[in-house]
Formats: C-alpha cells, structure tokens, sequence
C-alpha cells in the first residue's frame, strides 16, 4: 500500500501547535515564533501542514521574501 504524502492547506495556531506538539517540535517551530521572526525579517508566514493519505501528520512553515512588489 502506498502512502500519499502532499503540502496541505494552512494551519489555523491551535492546530500548527498541536501538530508541533505531536511530533516534538521545539519553541523554534511554535507559529508565534514563527509569524513574530516573519515580521521582523520582512517576510510573509505561511503556515502550510503536511498530509498523509489526506491527514495532517506535521508542519511546513513557509516564510517568503518580499523585495518590493516581487515575493
């Protein structure tokens, strides 16, 4: 059987942090921490999931550069 692994949708804080909890992220993975240090380099947090066979299983936090109008 195979496992279908793909880039899920946004992660509301409580369930990012739930998904940290689970697979023993550390402070460094916490949204808070994450949208504060987005804000502060000039960047945009998006807080994507990871799913498995359509569950959420962890976090891909993405945070992009923004250079004028260009991201």
């Amino acid at each position: 059987m195979r496992t279908s692994v793909a880039i899920g949708s946004a992660a509301t804080p409580e369930s990012w942090q739930e998904l940290v909890v689970a697979n023993g992220g550390c402070f460094f993975h916490r949204h808070d921490w994450l949208a504060v240090m987005a804000d502060v380099l000039g960047m945009d947090f998006h807080p994507l999931t990871v799913e498995a066979d359509g569950k959420p299983v962890g976090v891909a936090p993405m945070l992009l550069k923004r250079v004028g109008p260009v991201r």
